[in-house]
């Protein structure tokens, strides 16, 4: 029944993800969750599809729901540390490159606005 479905499915998408096709195993995963969404497994692979498209965000939110299901994921707590680490680098990136192209004038109302 379900069961077996939602194997076939997990199958599927592990397939297709060594294939390097992320978009169709992504789909399997999300097929194999609506058949079953207690189960950790198609989450996990559906957050390291995502994670390797880079939609990080994404991928957090699916290690967020493994780590609800199966507490004692180690590898998904890994993961989700990496993701983290991840996102602060794109931040604090982004950041000093938003500075960099601060004009004169934005620098000084930075400075007032920061002194208050």
């Amino acid at each position: 029944g379900d069961v077996y479905k939602r194997q076939e499915y997990l199958t599927a998408g592990n397939s297709l993800f060594k294939a390097k096709k992320y978009i169709d195993a992504i789909n399997c995963y999300e097929k194999a969750i609506e058949i079953d969404a207690t189960n950790y497994e198609p989450y996990k692979r559906k957050a390291k599809a995502l994670k390797t498209l880079g939609h990080y965000e994404a991928s957090k939110t699916c290690y967020d729901k493994v780590i609800e299901l199966k507490p004692d994921d180690l590898d998904s707590l890994k993961e989700k540390a990496e993701l983290l680490l991840i996102a602060h680098k794109i931040n604090a990136v982004s950041y000093t490159h938003l500075r960099a192209h601060e004009t004169s004038l934005h620098l000084v109302c930075r400075l007032l606005l920061e002194k208050k």
